[in-house]
């Protein structure tokens, strides 16, 4: 863990808000060590595009965070169907999640969101090439809330899941490149 982050989950009392996006140093240890400290605290936190993050940072955040509204894990390639379905167990506040071209992720994940996470509003699994339709109508049948859905490079999700979305959250924006749609 990089001595920046240890020093802001030990000595941050107020600490909210972290991004450590883009940090190649943070890794599982640095996410489960904030989460220790201050996870009774933190609603936001991006970890977008540190490879080294993974599952065990996410079941940490559960373990601690009951706060936790929004989560950026976009491009952490280590991260598994398991450790988002371990966050959504215990994260109901979550609002927003981009857990985006994360190769390992499939239904289960989105299907624990749906079941988790009811009052999500925006989710991306932009080029998550292993989500399917099953995934997305079960985020859209249990989140009705939903206002923003990414779907772009996403090549198993096709009209008929962008038409459920379509029919129960109808204030929801759809990123997609599904030309069937339109």
């Amino acid at each position: 863990m990089c001595a920046g982050l240890q020093y802001a989950a030990a000595y941050s009392s107020c600490l909210e808000d972290v991004s450590v996006s883009d940090c190649r140093q943070i890794g599982d240890q640095g996410v489960g060590e904030l989460a220790a400290h201050r996870g009774s605290r933190l609603r936001y936190v991006s970890v977008a595009h540190c490879p080294a993050v993974g599952d065990t940072a996410l079941c940490r955040l559960s373990d601690h965070c009951d706060r936790l509204r929004y989560l950026n894990a976009r491009a952490c390639v280590r991260l598994t169907d398991g450790g988002v379905t371990a966050l959504a167990a215990r994260a109901a506040r979550l609002r927003f999640v981009d857990v985006g071209d994360c190769p390992a992720l499939s239904d289960a994940a989105l299907q624990a969101l749906a079941a988790g996470c009811p009052r999500l509003r925006r989710l991306s699994v932009r080029g998550c090439a292993a989500v399917t339709d099953a995934g997305v109508c079960a985020v859209a049948r249990q989140c009705p809330r939903l206002r923003q859905l990414s779907v772009l490079d996403c090549p198993s999700v096709g009209a008929g899941a962008l038409q459920t979305v379509r029919r129960y959250c109808r204030h929801c924006a759809i990123e997609h490149n599904h030309m069937a749609f339109y």
